[in-house]
């Protein structure tokens, strides 16, 4: 890809991905990809790995490297009229790595008598590391799982929890449980709580950031017609 930039008109971004199946069970992948902007280089290189029982129940492994990055980092907090930076963080030589692991099993494949999934994951991020769609400032760490299991024909439990921290940085902690009922072919009925903590561990932390905790519940009724169209309505409300 060629995109002529603001001062150096010579900026070239070239890259490829690829997997292969070893069989029905295994899949490689790779992918590379380098930025030229002037005088400035970045490379990202990653690996993926995956263990397949069945379309419900793999396990994927994937590792990546950042090299060198072409400028700080910028935000915007007015649509795109005016950017600013991380103050004191401009890496343009970072070298960072990734991990991340992704398990997920399909109850049916171990126990014939129960459906449902589970879903667990983790990620580890280096100070530094970018690609087209994230980015991390600090080391920052992930994980979390959800599953959903149906306990009769009538009644469905499903929760999750996700944990997000960074150094120097905000922390996230987030967990919530669900109860389906079904009241007829037609009518079904569905309560959630949902509690949430953030706090931010910055050395300067923004007056517009939102800190603390709080917990909601909600309440939903749908409809199904069985045809063309489905309908629910809902209310929610905080607890605390």
């Amino acid at each position: 890809e060629y995109t002529p930039g603001f001062e150096e008109m010579d900026t070239v971004a070239t890259g490829g991905q690829g997997h292969y199946w070893f069989g029905d069970s295994v899949k490689l992948g790779l992918t590379a990809n380098n930025d030229t902007e002037g005088d400035g280089d970045s490379n990202l290189y990653g690996g993926d790995l995956t263990f397949r029982q069945s379309a419900d129940s793999w396990l994927k492994l994937q590792t990546g490297k950042r090299e060198g990055m072409l400028s700080p980092w910028l935000q915007s907090d007015d649509g795109g009229f005016g950017f600013v930076g991380e103050s004191g963080f401009a890496p343009v030589d970072t070298n960072a790595d990734a991990y991340r692991a992704d398990l997920n099993v399909g109850l049916g494949d171990l126990f014939t008598v129960m459906g449902g999934r589970v879903s667990l994951y983790a990620q580890t991020l280096d100070p530094g590391y970018s690609t087209a769609s994230l980015i991390s400032l600090t080391d920052t760490r992930q994980y979390g799982g959800q599953f959903t299991i149906p306990l009769t024909d009538r009644w469905r439990l499903a929760a999750k929890a996700d944990s997000r921290t960074q150094t120097e940085g905000l922390d996230t902690q987030a967990g919530e449980l669900n109860v389906g009922y079904s009241l007829t072919d037609r009518w079904s009925l569905g309560l959630g709580v949902r509690h949430d903590n953030r706090e931010d561990n910055s050395l300067v932390v923004p007056v517009t950031q939102e800190e603390g905790s709080r917990t909601d519940a909600g309440l939903q009724v749908g409809y199904d017609s069985k045809a063309a169209w489905k309908s629910y309505g809902f209310l929610q409300s905080t607890l605390a």
